[in-house]
């Protein structure tokens, strides 16, 4: 049995929300220094231009080459030598969708050297069977996993998703992190302390300035994902995504 490091506890956060919320810039605000690692095709330095001092930028080549580098983060945590205070990936839901992908093309390579046949439409290319649904959300629980062991160390883990409606696995909720079946959406609980939906995207004012979007870390009705283990921060409401002030209210 292993005991837990003697270490100030990081933060594991996931922040949902549709496209173009802000889920993103929001990493400008977190304190220290942050390493973000980019899953899609875009270029994050866009959105994040001028206000990313502070900010280490990565793009994993792999599922084995992200698992690599949480392997040799643990263990610079481990040694005291991990030189961030915040690591970020932007976005889990589009992570999920890159490993899928990649199991479709073993799949398909599969299929065409066992069946020595030639598989030219869209349907061939893109079917899975049950089994590798179950390697889907392995993958994606380990890689989970190992982002949240940091917060031992007292790292600050910070997932973005987008936003589905109606997710298969509860078609009663308005809003949900997007992500594919139903295995992985069913643990995720158990991996984050907090999980907040942007409510509000952010604005520009009258005067020429940026408001921040809202975040709900608490669900009234129930009706979208929300988790929050701090009372203090639950008893503000619905307030900016500003993670320097969301681990204020949290470790006041």
């Amino acid at each position: 049995m292993r005991k837990l490091p003697e270490a100030q506890t990081g933060i594991c956060i996931l922040i949902y929300s549709e496209f173009g919320w802000g889920k993103t810039f929001a990493y400008s605000t977190l304190p220290g220094k942050t390493k973000l690692i980019s899953t899609e095709r875009r270029d994050p330095r866009i959105s994040l231009k001028g206000h990313d001092e502070n900010i280490d930028y990565s793009i994993p080549d792999s599922y084995y080459d992200l698992m690599e580098w949480l392997n040799h983060a643990n263990a610079g945590c481990e040694s005291g030598e991990f030189p961030f205070q915040n690591v970020g990936l932007d976005s889990a839901s589009f992570l999920m969708s890159s490993f899928k992908l990649a199991i479709e093309d073993d799949r398909l390579t599969e299929r065409v050297e066992s069946d020595k046949a030639k598989y030219d439409n869209l349907i061939d290319i893109g079917t899975l069977i049950d089994k590798d649904w179950g390697g889907l959300a392995s993958m994606m629980k380990r890689i989970t996993h190992s982002f949240t062991r940091l917060s031992q160390f007292g790292v600050n883990v910070i997932f973005t998703a987008t936003e589905v409606a109606a997710p298969k696995w509860d078609l009663s909720l308005r809003g949900a992190p997007s992500f594919l079946g139903r295995e992985f959406p069913a643990v995720l609980n158990g991996y984050f302390d907090f999980m907040g939906r942007i409510v509000e995207p952010w604005k520009i004012k009258e005067n020429g300035s940026i408001s921040p979007p809202t975040i709900s870390f608490v669900s009234e009705k129930g009706d979208y994902v929300a988790k929050c283990c701090s009372s203090k921060l639950a008893a503000k409401g619905n307030g900016p995504l500003n993670y320097a002030k969301i681990f204020e209210i949290i470790n006041s």
